[in-house]
């Protein structure tokens, strides 16, 4: 564990946001973390976010614009491009609804990080079978 300001700096090959309120909006609120994600996605690097994130965050923030394909929870249906999906994989960013696709959204990410195979391996011990 460190502080976000120790890692201002580094690059890393993706952030992932959770959700919930009011988590949700300490996270937009949070300046350092607004530029590491707005940097992130700038250099094409994975952002992601889930529940309220996507909306109360990345919204926010500028990185889902009016046409870029996202999903969130259903409580927050301001998105412009809104997708009513479990998960959304668009280029660089990856969203999705809430606690209850949770699993898939952890898989996604481990897909666009580590490749399809890779998230087979790790999904088919957990007996999922979405993927």
């Amino acid at each position: 564990d460190c502080a976000l300001a120790d890692v201002v700096g580094d690059t890393f090959d993706g952030v992932a946001l959770p959700g919930g309120i009011p988590g949700a909006e300490h996270l937009r609120d949070c300046q350092i973390l607004a530029e590491k994600l707005v940097a992130q996605h700038e250099a094409g690097l994975l952002v992601a976010a889930i529940c309220a994130s996507p909306q109360v965050v990345l919204k926010t923030h500028g990185i889902l614009t009016a046409d870029t394909p996202a999903t969130g929870h259903p409580a927050f249906s301001d998105l412009d491009a809104h997708v009513n999906q479990r998960v959304v994989v668009h280029e660089n960013i990856i969203t999705s609804q809430g606690p209850g696709t949770a699993i898939e959204f952890a898989l996604a990410i481990i897909e666009k990080l580590c490749g399809a195979e890779k998230a087979v391996e790790v999904s088919t011990p957990m007996l999922v079978s979405s993927i």
